[in-house]
């Protein structure tokens, strides 16, 4: 069975010694789209395209990768069938190992990342809802999040928070932007403003 990395960039010298250590690994190395937009059409992101490969050919192994960590792309990835979620700051030697462990059936995640898709496994039973009467809908928020969305509305600050729940002030930013996000708006104050007399229900 031949292995293949398939890569969006243009060239393998765009990935440095990372495509070496692809090659080095026992893979055969493709770059560029024409295997994949080219030929099939498939459209959108690396999470649709990871989500399209994973329907039409549901025994391939796909490892999604990134120049950063970023949870939601990571969850965004696994859900949509990805096999592995790679940082592309890990050292090259270890790319080849890791992909050799996903095509043995293994998965392949950072450490740091394995432990915040642990956590929010454990959350997944203790989600909670959110009327928010300014725009009539309904988020859900994990319990880690709702901890610091407690703590954002008694104007606590991005190190208070960190320090009452124990966490970095890092992962406290990183909360407090899936919140924003999740209620769509720009910034703090903004949602504040938005989760007057909102509603919370356990789920």
């Amino acid at each position: 069975m031949t292995r293949t990395a398939i890569s969006a960039d243009s060239a393998p010298a765009a990935l440095g010694p990372y495509s070496q250590a692809i090659v080095a690994g026992g893979f055969v190395f493709c770059s560029g789209t024409v295997g994949i937009d080219s030929a099939t059409g498939i459209p959108g992101n690396g999470i649709e395209v990871v989500r399209l490969i994973k329907q039409a050919l549901p025994e391939t192994k796909l490892v999604a990768s990134t120049v950063a960590e970023r949870d939601e792309e990571m969850f965004g990835a696994l859900r949509a069938g990805a096999d592995g979620y790679l940082v592309m700051t890990m050292s090259p030697g270890r790319l080849g190992y890791a992909l050799r462990g996903v095509a043995r059936g293994e998965a392949a995640l950072p450490r740091r990342m394995t432990a915040r898709l642990i956590l929010e496994f454990r959350e997944r039973g203790t989600r909670r809802r959110l009327h928010v009467p300014a725009t009539g809908a309904e988020i859900e928020l994990t319990a880690r999040e709702f901890e610091v969305l407690e703590r954002l509305r008694r104007r606590e600050r991005t190190a208070e928070i960190a320090a009452e729940l124990s966490i970095s002030e890092v992962t406290v930013r990183r909360h407090v932007s899936s919140i924003l996000h999740k209620l769509g708006a720009p910034n703090r104050q903004s949602a504040l403003l938005m989760l007057e007399r909102a509603e919370l229900q356990a789920i």
